[in-house]
């Protein structure tokens, strides 16, 4: 599989961004994201849908988990605090997330993956913010 092509790689970012909010996530902290997965795609998102979890089956639980984290955070990271009940909000997600050792676990998965030339480029993708 080339991730040079990274159309499944966006939709794999569309629903990592959404596994952290998702219903089992909510009730136990932890149900890590790809344990909370439920396919329900609607039926014109069918073939994007599958084709994200073709991406996702073939990606490593602890990288998934690592990219799930990592969309939350850089979304909240870039949330405006236009007071201090939203600062707080968003110092909370920040925290749960635990936002702070992306960096060291990014150093980790890249050292367990080093093999894996794929998962580095997810890595670098997520890094560059989805985009490229």
């Amino acid at each position: 599989m080339e991730f040079a092509m990274f159309s499944a790689a966006r939709a794999l970012a569309v629903l990592l961004l959404l596994l952290p909010f998702s219903p089992a996530v909510a009730q136990d902290p932890q149900v890590t994201p790809t344990q909370a997965i439920t396919p329900v795609p609607l039926e014109s998102e069918a073939s994007d849908y599958d084709e994200v979890l073709r991406v996702a089956l073939r990606v490593d639980a602890d990288l998934l988990a690592w990219l799930a984290r990592r969309v939350q955070c850089d979304h909240f990271a870039g949330e405006d605090r236009y007071d201090q009940e939203r600062s707080d909000e968003i110092d909370g997600h920040l925290e749960r997330l635990r936002c702070a050792a992306l960096d060291s676990e990014e150093l980790e998965l890249r050292k367990a993956l080093s093999e894996e030339p794929d998962a580095l480029g997810l890595i670098d993708y997520a890094k560059a913010g989805f985009s490229g």
